[in-house]
């Protein structure tokens, strides 16, 4: 068996295994959490944020890396996924598995990623092989199989459940393997949805167990209903509708948070309005040419009729309620729901970003949304506070001045260590064997 260093060299990890600390030197730190941009000196130890410095400061370290004035923010997280590779038109399938999408995840700049619906049989031990760094690449987290009611699962892949015992039965189940989160398909649309207070349960169950659940809806009552019952965040917007008011009386109230997943509500047909996205240098790092080239062709599958319609009908909906959540203080999360049409691993996150912008978020707000708003919701220690790990991105342009600069990344840090991005990339185009798991949206 290879030896843990050795793996990390072959996935173009630059080895430190001789140096406990390194001094990040003449970066213009990016801080979201207080909206500002300052040059500064990073001391990292033991992979860990130890101090942050003026730029005259310069600690005794055993590595230093001079940033020189390039833009330094957090590493991103990506909210809402589903790990197991790229969907595309014409069943163009790109299925690469969620260790190979979780190196993908790190080129990008994404060094976390919230599976929220894969087989637990699958998702749980890929979890497993990168926290012990059998495999390299972003922090891993995971819901496991998600909840629904109706008709049981003939393939495994859904805790299904029609009453309260059954719901705290199964959750109780799925705890013992640890997962990151609890994801509970809400959907009264649906003619097996869900009863409200079997979702309720199922929330209180999970908080017993210490794990946040996060609500998919099919409706704003459905939302106000997860706030209600405690859910930790609502994923999704009602394209149908604008966010009435009373739902979101109810959000603030709560203290629920919003994934709005804005790159699965409009990225299909932003695509089939503007083919040039598909040109992004970054997206073309992380993908495949044969999944570009089937979105090229994205208006030739009427299969793709429906996808395009729908984001149409609702783009201004969804403008609009985004723009209520966001002025009401809701906390926002992003969240690709990479895997699903339109959106890609890695890649999309930033997507999401410039979509926050486009419909009424500000810069800080969106960077915000993808660093210290996933930190508050997983209660960890911030990249930019001693103690957190050292997860950095370089820009090569300031993020504050243009959302778009997220793309443009000169270096990445992974817990204290610099990439090799190129090989790391390269290793991510070994396909894997895991089948698509159906999730809704």
């Amino acid at each position: 068996m290879r030896s843990g260093l050795a793996l990390a060299l072959i996935l173009g990890i630059a080895s430190q295994a001789k140096a406990t600390s390194l001094l990040i030197k003449n970066a213009h730190v990016v801080d979201p959490a207080a909206a500002t941009v300052s040059l500064k000196n990073i001391l990292i130890r033991d992979g860990r944020t130890a101090e942050i410095l003026n730029a005259g400061s310069a600690p005794s370290a055993e590595d230093v890396f001079d940033a020189k004035k390039l833009w330094l923010i957090p590493g991103l997280t990506d909210m809402h996924t589903h790990s197991w590779g790229n969907d595309a038109p014409f069943e163009e399938f790109e299925t690469i598995g969620p260790e190979n999408t979780a190196k993908r995840m790190l080129y990008s700049g994404v060094t976390s990623f919230l599976d929220l619906g894969s087989p637990e049989d699958v998702i749980f031990p890929a979890r497993e092989r990168l926290r012990k760094g059998e495999t390299q690449g972003a922090e891993l987290l995971a819901a496991g199989s998600v909840f629904v009611s109706g008709k049981a699962s003939r393939d495994g892949k859904a805790h299904v459940v029609n009453t309260q015992k059954e719901a705290r039965a199964e959750v109780d189940k799925l705890a013992s393997r640890k997962p990151d989160v609890v994801k509970v398909i809400f959907d009264y649309r649906r003619k097996s949805g869900m009863k409200r207070e079997v979702m309720a349960a199922i929330v209180r169950q999970a908080k017993k167990h210490g794990l946040p659940a996060v609500v998919h809806i099919g409706s704003w009552l459905n939302a106000k209903h997860a706030a209600e019952a405690g859910a930790g965040a609502f994923t999704h917007l009602n394209e149908d509708e604008v966010v009435p008011d009373d739902v979101v009386k109810a959000l603030k109230a709560s203290g629920i948070r919003a994934i709005p997943t804005m790159a699965v509500q409009l990225e299909t047909l932003n695509i089939s309005e503007s083919p040039g996205l598909l040109k992004a240098p970054l997206l073309v790092d992380v993908t495949s040419k044969e999944l570009r080239s089937a979105y090229a062709r994205i208006k030739e599958d009427p299969e793709m009729e429906y996808q395009i319609r729908w984001q149409k009908d609702g783009r201004i909906n969804d403008k609009k309620s985004f723009e209520k959540l966001r002025a009401a203080g809701i906390p926002l999360l992003a969240g690709s729901d990479a895997a699903n049409y339109g959106s890609f691993q890695g890649y999309s996150l930033h997507r999401e970003l410039v979509l926050f912008t486009e419909n009424g978020a500000s810069r800080w707000e969106a960077l915000r949304a993808a660093t210290t708003e996933p930190d508050a919701f997983f209660k960890r220690v911030p990249p930019l506070a001693p103690g957190g790990w050292a997860n950095f991105v370089l820009l090569k342009r300031n993020p504050a001045d243009d959302i778009t600069a997220t793309q443009e990344i000169a270096e990445v840090f992974y817990r204290g260590r610099k990439l090799d991005r190129p090989a790391l990339l390269k290793s991510s185009f070994n396909r894997s064997g895991i089948e698509p798991a159906s999730s809704g949206k």
